[in-house]
């Protein structure tokens, strides 16, 4: 087997060099089992971060829309029971923060 020259600049089958590219030299052939392993892993953490931001965004509408109808129901002159704003305000706070935290557990460095 021949030696494989990569740069920056393409493939190249012959050694010269090519001034601004840098050059990665292999013996062997390319890994290509590795590297498609490694593609996918990166595109599954691409699509795990974009799902969870997502969602993040799906909670904080949420959360505004609670804000805003409990502010609307504290102007009224006798206002119903809040009870079920506040737990729902309160458990859409907590599923943003858990959002928040599993966004950064997974975020790409």
């Amino acid at each position: 087997m021949g030696a494989f020259a990569f740069d920056s600049c393409g493939l190249t089958n012959s050694l010269s060099k090519i001034p601004g590219c840098k050059m990665v030299m292999l013996q062997e052939a390319v890994p290509l089992e590795e590297l498609w392993a490694s593609i996918e892993k990166h595109w599954q953490a691409r699509q795990a971060v974009a799902a969870s931001q997502a969602a993040l965004s799906d909670r904080a509408q949420q959360q505004r829309a609670v804000q805003k109808r409990l502010l609307m129901r504290f102007k009224d002159r006798q206002p119903g029971s809040l009870a079920h704003l506040e737990l729902l305000l309160a458990e859409t706070f907590d599923q943003l923060i858990d959002l928040g935290e599993l966004l950064m557990l997974i975020s790409l460095p």
